[in-house]
């Protein structure tokens, strides 16, 4: 504060010390403004240090007033002393208002980052079995998500020495930084996906900076996405993409050191005055950089809208299907943090669905309940039937979320507000809002009316065929399009939202393939028919159980079989819970008391021994004088608690199951999964005997046959003498292969009972543009500079002959990728100009050829072709999928292979005459005018001779591709 006995006499007194004998103090130069008096400048704050010198016989000190209260004294000392901007550098006075916010409120709320950095820096020790347990140790306080530790705690508990690995690559000085980045989070990703998790793994780039940080606290500092592009914003820079942010931001801290904090003696005596002793050293003020980053930026310049801005870069920067997310700033009402008036702003789903009148997520300040004038992130219905949402959805909501009243029903809302002024407030929402994507958004989806423009996707499996066989020549994608398929009917709202990640899509295909029917929770199988399956494999049949014990016999028993399994799947209403554990806790009991249990059936109470077989199956032995053994099995057990249906020997059954229950208690829960639908996808369908497999339930596949259908039918199962039928939820979808030779046998009374869809060969795939267009999206979510994609990228730029792309900036592609990905951009982007091969034109010249030769179920399928991204590529394809695949069209007749492939690749082999038979009665020469035909193989040898047009020429690889499209041959002569 500035003392109140100093007067307008003790600052001329000043005024003419500074004219006499200048500025006699190192703080003393003014920054940005100059107190003018008499038409000359002097440094404001210097002027009131000198002045309380000739009042109270001392300087005072620069860390006890701040250089607005010696304006505002000066000004109100008379007209006579004006204030006047020397500056408009935007950087200094960001400084100076950190040293006013220094010398008012000091270093407290941030001491935590130099206490930090003196107590842990130079950690984690990397070495050690207790490794895992030295990084769980460090939190970073606020510095990192909890999510993100979440994260890491995850990977230590299943994976230490991978999470060791990756930050071992982080912490290796002799890389790039770039480089290091990159590998981190690959190695992080690999790691989390093999433990089988799909969200994004929050190792980021603030996560990133905090670990180095720590770890080199003199070479790093902390970061934060919100005040680097504000910082960014200010300078007139532009920001960096994901992963070379980070390495930006260094560059930008270091040239703010060097350019401003180190020549301002001022700004560094304050530091030093307001830091206590014992704290981290920072020599190098890279510390301070980001202090005066974060509070100028962020944390002292909160208001809705900034807070909103800074969620939309967040949004922009997530791994998460919050990517795809966009706030609608038409709906943006910014009221300030009051209360008086609501703030608030609508966000859109990914799949255009949540967004509009009827639902959208919205991010508000409200009272509720006991939090005040606090963020909220829920889920508004305010349409015409924004009533039925609650009865639709139902009462019952994942913990943290509530019915909340709102306009003229009731919305969604979270439990828990957010303080406004949490500096980890936008990451807080975020989380938040994911919170809600995958907790209940699916839920509002199903229920709310849709756009009809939009999506359809939603009531999709209610025209789809029930029995669906997709068929067309080898390499088509018809197992490819079997996982579209199914996740179209099991969940048409995911798939609406993810169809162009194929990334996505093979995981929650993955996710929902059905590994364990006793206690998995999928709803897809997959089976592949062939010539030796059979009803008994498929549907059910009498089995051989090899002992498991001391005993030799081997036992039978009936065994369902994947389809029963699937229909018993889709058609149950109760699940079991710890019956594993119950069961061979039952049977330790039994084996342990030497099989002297006595149980009693449940009716007429009559007694019964038990004992476990090496198969641990419970046989049931009467206490009769001819006893007869009944073998009650595991599954046996359990299909009469989860469905109640005995299988066998009922009085038996229903005794020793709730003997089980009763003292090995384990949970059966209501869980109708009639109300989900179920796919069994049958690859190759053709290749099986369709009447031996299905037998007589190849009937009770038809829509009008199914369980609870107008003329449902139920059979009596052969083996099981079990009633059976096939319920209305399970679909079937087969796979069939037109080449195949098996096709002829296909069972008419199939035909009848599937529709059928083709999947012929489509060549506009292999264009050059979709070609390019289907490697960008396949990593979308990598940088430019990412190591896999280059090993793609350039390849296929080089193949395709695509030089303007070769040659392209990286701020180029940005901005080309921008209009593919938000403004819905086709291949079309790329261009024209493409002077390598052509994969299009190649394919359809070989098919053009095919169906001429044989037929249109002949052709080759453009999946073969997919993945190639250069000349080798090329070559590998064609002698390792196309001529062997050939080969089994034409039997093996390279003659007729000739004129698909052309002179380039089948020549005439040289064998000589009758020489070349064994000594034999026969007469040579009637075979004299019979050709042999060899493949010339380029992976053996760079070139071959070969006879053209009464010429002969040296031809290569690529000579041989130009014959094969009609090319002229002069230019290999």
């Amino acid at each position: 504060m500035i003392p109140k006995n100093i007067t307008k006499e003790h600052v001329l007194q000043a005024i003419a010390d500074i004219r006499e004998n200048g500025l006699r103090y190192p703080l003393g130069k003014s920054s940005i403004y100059d107190l003018s008096y008499e038409n000359k400048k002097y440094p404001p704050k210097h002027v009131i240090v000198i002045a309380n010198e000739f009042a109270n016989g001392e300087l005072l000190a620069h860390d006890q007033f701040t250089t607005s209260m010696a304006q505002r004294f000066l000004l109100l000392l008379g007209a006579e002393f004006m204030i006047e901007k020397r500056t408009n550098d935007p950087v200094q006075q960001m400084i100076e208002g950190y040293k006013e916010d220094l010398v008012e409120k000091g270093l407290n709320d941030e001491l935590y980052k130099w206490r930090m950095l003196k107590d842990i820096g130079g950690k984690p020790d990397l070495s050690g079995l207790d490794f895992a347990e030295k990084i769980r140790t460090i939190t970073y306080d606020n510095l990192i998500f909890h999510t993100t530790r979440g994260v890491r705690n995850h990977i230590l508990a299943e994976n230490p020495q991978a999470y060791r690995e990756a930050l071992e690559v982080l912490f290796n000085e002799n890389l790039l930084l770039g480089e290091r980045i990159n590998l981190f989070q690959a190695m992080i990703d690999e790691a989390y996906r093999a433990m089988g998790q799909t969200l994004f793994h929050h190792q980021d780039e603030r996560a990133i900076a905090t670990f180095l940080t720590v770890k080199y606290p003199e070479k790093y500092t902390f970061y934060k996405s919100s005040f680097y592009v504000k910082y960014c914003i200010k300078l007139g820079e532009k920001t960096k993409k994901k992963n070379e942010k980070y390495i930006h931001y260094l560059k930008l801290v270091e040239d703010l050191v060097e350019r401003y904090i180190k020549p301002d003696s001022e700004l560094l005596e304050i530091v030093s005055e307001k830091l206590p002793p014992g704290l981290f050293q920072d020599q190098h003020h890279k510390l301070l950089a980001q202090d005066i980053l974060y509070k100028m930026l962020d944390k002292n310049e909160v208001t809705f809208k900034s807070v909103i801005g800074d969620l939309q870069s967040a949004m922009q920067e997530e791994e998460s299907i919050l990517k795809d997310f966009s706030i609608d700033y038409a709906h943006l009402k910014d009221n300030g943090f009051s209360g008086r008036k609501d703030s608030y702003v609508w966000i859109r789903d990914a799949a255009g669905l949540i967004g509009n009148r009827d639902a959208h997520f919205e991010v508000s300040i409200r009272t509720r309940n006991a939090y005040k004038n606090c963020f909220f992130v829920d889920i508004h219905f305010e349409g015409k039937q924004a009533q039925k949402f609650k009865t639709l959805i139902g009462n019952e909501l994942p913990e943290g979320l509530e019915w909340i009243p709102w306009q003229d029903g009731h919305s969604i809302g979270t439990k828990t507000g957010l303080n406004p002024f949490d500096e980890d407030v936008v990451d807080q929402i975020t989380e938040q809002l994911l919170f809600l994507e995958n907790s209940i958004a699916d839920r509002v989806r199903y229920v709310m009316p849709l756009d009809p423009e939009k999506v359809s996707e939603k009531n999709n499996f209610e025209k789809m065929e029930l029995n669906q066989i997709l068929y067309g020549p080898p390499g088509t994608g018809k197992t490819y399009h079997t996982i579209d398929r199914a996740l179209k009917i099991i969940d048409p709202v995911f798939y609406a939202a993810n169809r162009n990640d194929r990334h996505a899509l093979t995981r929650q295909f993955r996710d929902l393939l059905i590994s364990d029917f006793d206690n998995g929770k999928g709803q897809i199988a997959f089976c592949t028919f062939h010539q030796s399956m059979s009803y008994e494999d498929f549907i059910e049949g009498i089995k051989p159980v090899s002992p498991k014990g001391t005993e030799g016999a081997v036992n039978y028993q009936v065994t369902d079989g994947l389809f029963k399994k699937i229909c018993l799947q889709a058609s149950k209403t109760k699940s079991v819970s710890g019956f594993d554990d119950s069961y061979d806790k039952f049977v330790n009991e039994v084996v342990e008391n030497e099989n002297v249990l006595v149980l009693y059936t449940p009716k007429l109470k009559k007694p019964f021994n038990i004992r476990i077989n090496s198969n641990h199956n419970v046989v049931a032995i009467p206490q009769t004088e001819n006893a007869t053994e009944m073998v009650v099995t595991r599954s046996m057990v359990m299909n009469y608690m989860t469905n109640g249906i005995v299988d066998d020997w009922k009085s038996y059954t229903i005794a020793i199951s709730e003997h089980i229950q009763a003292h090995y208690p384990f949970q059966v829960t209501d869980e109708d999964n009639t109300k989900k639908n179920f796919v069994l996808i049958i690859d190759e369908i053709n290749r099986g005997n369709i009447s031996q497999i299905f037998g007589e339930l190849i009937t009770l596949i038809e829509d009008s046959k199914r369980k609870d259908a107008d003329e449902e039918l139920r059979i009596i199962l052969p083996y099981s003498a079990h009633a059976f039928s096939v319920p209305r939820n399970l679909y079937i979808i087969g796979t069939m292969n037109t080449a195949d030779r098996s096709v002829e046998a296909l069972d008419t009374a199939l035909r009848r009972r599937f529709s059928f869809e083709e999947m012929p060969s489509r060549a506009e795939l292999l264009d050059s543009r979709r070609l390019i267009w289907q490697l960008w999206w396949a990593y979308e979510d990598k940088p430019w500079n990412d190591p896999k994609f280059l090993e793609k990228e350039t390849p296929l730029y080089h193949f395709l002959g695509a030089s303007e792309l070769e040659e392209m900036n990286e701020d180029k592609k940005e901005e080309i990728w921008n209009k593919m990905k938000y403004a819905g951009a086709d291949e079309r982007i790329f261009g024209e100009n493409f002077n390598g091969f052509n994969l299009k034109v190649f394919l359809m010249s070989i098919n053009a050829r095919l169906e001429k030769l044989l037929s249109a179920d002949h052709v080759i399928g453009h999946s073969y072709f997919m993945s190639i991204y250069s000349m080798e590529d090329l070559r590998h394809v064609i002698y390792n999928k196309v001529i062997p695949l050939l080969q089994e069209y034409f039997y093996g007749d390279l003659s007729k292979i000739g004129p698909v492939l052309g002179a380039g690749f089948i020549r005439e082999k040289k064998l000589g005459g009758g020489e070349v038979f064994a000594q034999f009665d026969f007469d040579p020469d009637e075979l004299d005018g019979k050709a042999v035909y060899e493949i010339l193989d380029y992976r053996v040898k760079e070139t071959f001779e070969i006879d053209l047009d009464g010429k002969k020429h040296i031809i290569n690889f690529e000579g041989a591709l130009d014959l094969l499209l009609g090319k002229k041959l002069s230019s290999y002569a």
